[in-house]
């Protein structure tokens, strides 16, 4: 099982890279003079939500491929760890399954933003 955990990172961090640089490749060519729109890129509390990030990626938005790519990189440990759950159950390894659980669902309430 441990393989295969690895094997999710791995291809975690591949495909989120492969996303990362489409949106940086698409990203280019429409900036001012060659060079990305910064003010795009790094505006503060720009609102992130899953139903603008999905139209964004049905346009095509390199902005939003971006945004999906870092996404992906967030999720694979998130993923890591609740494949640990499964192997903690396989094992009725019960007091680790709830240990496991409820750091997951720490990260899921944290990423959800709830206590902001």
């Amino acid at each position: 099982m441990e393989e295969r955990i690895g094997l999710l990172l791995r291809a975690g961090v591949v495909v989120a890279g492969a996303v990362l640089i489409l949106g940086l490749v698409g990203l280019f060519p429409h900036g001012p003079r060659g060079e990305p729109p910064r003010s795009e890129l790094f505006r503060h509390g720009a609102p992130i939500t899953p139903l603008h990030l999905l139209q964004g990626l049905a346009r095509g938005d390199s902005l939003a491929l971006l945004q999906m790519g870092i996404l992906l990189l967030i999720l694979t440990p998130v993923l890591r760890v609740a494949m640990t759950v499964f192997v903690f159950a396989a094992e009725r390894d019960w007091i680790f399954v709830g240990i496991t659980a409820g750091v997951l669902g720490i990260l899921l309430l944290g990423l959800a933003g709830v206590g902001r």
